[in-house]
C-alpha cells in the first residue's frame, strides 16, 4: 500500500513539473512576441500578430525551443527595414505570423499572412522567411 501511493505521488509531482515547465516556456515564448513586435514596430514602423498553435506543440521542450527561437528572429530585423523602402515595405507586408507543430517543417506566405511549422527537428530560418517576402 505504500508503494502505491508513493508511486502515485511520484506521478503527480512529475505531471506537476511538467505543466509548470511547459507554463513557463509559453510565457517566454509570450514575452518573446511582444519583444519581436516591438522591435518591429521601433525598427519598421508596423505590427506583426503572432500566432502559436499551443494544441499542436505537444508540451515539447524543444518544439517549445524551436517556435521561440524563430519568434525571437524577428529582433533581428531592424538590419532589414534599415535597407531600400522596397526591402521595408516587404517586411511590413506582413501582418500576421503563425507557428506550430506538423508532420514537416514548412512555410507558406498567403497574401498578407505566414504560416511556419516544425516537424519537432528543424525549423525555416530567419533569411528563408525574408526571402519569402521579398519574392
Amino acid at each position: 500500500m505504500k508503494k502505491t501511493v508513493l508511486v502515485l505521488a511520484s506521478l503527480v509531482s512529475t505531471v506537476a513539473l511538467a505543466d509548470r515547465f511547459q507554463d513557463d516556456n509559453e510565457a517566454t515564448i509570450e514575452a518573446s512576441t511582444k519583444a519581436a513586435n516591438a522591435a518591429m514596430k521601433k525598427d519598421c514602423g508596423c505590427e506583426i500578430k503572432f500566432t502559436v498553435n499551443w494544441g499542436s506543440l505537444a508540451k515539447s521542450s524543444k518544439n517549445l525551443s524551436l517556435v521561440n527561437g524563430i519568434i525571437q528572429d524577428f529582433n533581428k530585423v531592424a538590419s532589414y527595414c534599415a535597407g531600400t523602402p522596397k526591402s521595408k515595405a516587404a517586411i511590413c507586408k506582413l501582418k500576421t505570423f503563425s507557428v506550430g507543430k506538423a508532420d514537416e517543417t514548412s512555410l507558406k506566405l498567403a497574401g498578407s499572412a505566414m504560416t511556419v511549422t516544425t516537424d519537432g527537428n528543424s525549423v525555416k530560418d530567419f533569411q528563408q522567411i525574408i526571402d519569402t517576402l521579398y519574392n
